[in-house]
């Protein structure tokens, strides 16, 4: 809520505002005191005091308002702040009011209304030019606030000139009174010009600035999400051989053994283990066994076409892939695919008792998730045809069927 709009909070502005004004009302009290004080020392005996001092109470008071609203939390002396219309409407009556205030002394002055006698033409020519030159350092405090600066000398000046321009008045005062108006009105627009030239630099400097956080702050989030999704995926990666973990493999399984249940769809497991690879690392060394689980890993990964399929490392040289919605005929058919291809990879291994190469069992099994029987049932169903086909001799695969003792054999 506006500040504004509160009036204890209006009250206490108001206090806070007035104490500042005594310790910081400055040049501007100072400044009016010291152009009437010139004025009535000036004009004494000239001008009736009435005149006088109703000029030098208007100014005073005018200054006074002028350095209370830029106390105000929208003036511009406060960055960072928007500033409201109420306000600048505010704000540019008092401007016109105190130009009009020297103005209208000014053309007492020129006119000679008001004075009691009539001065030397000499002494009218100089209160006209004092007057108008303690106009300049309201000029010059009003040029930083574009376009105050041009609404308060349009209103200083141009009461003296309207009336110089109808009384015809010849002689140096009125070509004085044009050229410090022209002087002045350059002064303003060549500052108005400037201020705004510096604004708009200003405002590009900070457009840039914005574009470049924001720049920053796209690279920023995007290094995050690179750096989030490598975690995840060295989290839920296999280091050896880059495809999926076990950890990796059990939340897959999770998750597609939920939407079998959901849509009623087949899910199929395959269980796989490298043959004889103990005989495969006493043979050729751990480093050579590290390259042979890569290239299994590559070619079993390589068979799998579709996204709701993963091929995992179960676990040494055992491994395992998923088949979403696909029934036990695919899955076999799959899996000879597999047996297949690494076989005809080629990979040395003579002391093998399957073959002279290295070679995969499979053990396949497929379900219809429910919620009468756990997911661990696919896994176990999974893992008993693939000790069979490792007892039946390797190098092969069996299909589970489901039997009222299936018997387990070890390895």
């Amino acid at each position: 809520m506006n500040k504004l709009m509160q009036p204890s909070s209006m009250r206490e502005w108001w206090e806070e505002a007035v104490q500042q004004l005594r310790q910081q009302l400055g040049w501007q009290l100072g400044y009016s005191c010291i152009a009437a004080a010139v004025a009535v020392l000036a004009l004494w005996r000239l001008v009736p005091i009435t005149v006088l001092g109703g000029w030098w109470l208007v100014t005073i008071g005018i200054s006074y308002l002028q350095q209370l609203w830029l106390e105000h939390p929208d003036s511009p002396m406060h960055p960072g702040t928007e500033l409201h219309r109420p306000w600048v409407f505010q704000w540019l009556i008092l401007i016109a009011l105190q130009g009009t205030a020297w103005g209208l002394a000014a053309t007492l002055l020129i006119s000679g209304e008001g004075l009691q006698v009539a001065p030397p033409e000499w002494l009218q020519q100089l209160l006209i030019l004092a007057l108008l030159v303690l106009t300049l350092p309201t000029a010059l405090w009003l040029s930083k606030l574009f376009p105050p600066t041009l609404i308060y000398l349009l209103c200083a000046l141009l009461l003296p000139a309207l009336w110089l321009h109808f009384s015809g008045l010849q002689g140096p005062l009125p070509f004085l009174i044009s050229v410090s108006c022209l002087l002045l009105l350059a002064y303003s627009v060549l500052q108005s010009f400037r201020l705004l030239a510096t604004t708009a630099r200003q405002q590009e400097f900070r457009l840039e600035q914005a574009h470049q956080r924001e720049s920053q702050a796209m690279q920023e989030k995007q290094t995050a999400e690179e750096q989030t999704m490598t975690m995840a995926s060295l989290l839920y990666q296999d280091a050896l051989t880059h495809i999926a973990n076990r950890r990796h493999f059990d939340d897959f399984l999770e998750r597609e053994w939920r939407r079998g249940v959901r849509s009623a769809s087949t899910l199929s497991l395959l269980m796989l283990d490298i043959d004889f690879f103990k005989s495969y690392n006493d043979q050729f060394g751990h480093p050579a066994g590290d390259r042979c689980l890569q290239r299994v890993a590559g070619i079993l990964d390589g068979l799998l076409k579709r996204p709701g399929d993963l091929v995992a490392r179960y676990g040494g040289e055992e491994f395992a892939v998923i088949l979403a919605e696909t029934d036990a005929h695919s899955a076999r058919a799959l899996a000879e695919q597999m047996r297949h291809a690494v076989v005809s990879a080629g990979i040395d291994h003579p002391h093998s008792r399957a073959a002279n190469t290295v070679s995969i069992s499979l053990g396949v099994a497929t379900m219809e998730p429910n919620r009468e029987h756990a997911m661990g049932t696919l896994i176990q169903q999974a893992d008993q045809a693939l000790y069979q086909a490792k007892a039946a001799g390797r190098n092969q695969l069996v299909v589970y069927v489901e039997t009222p003792d299936p018997e387990r054999y070890p390895e």
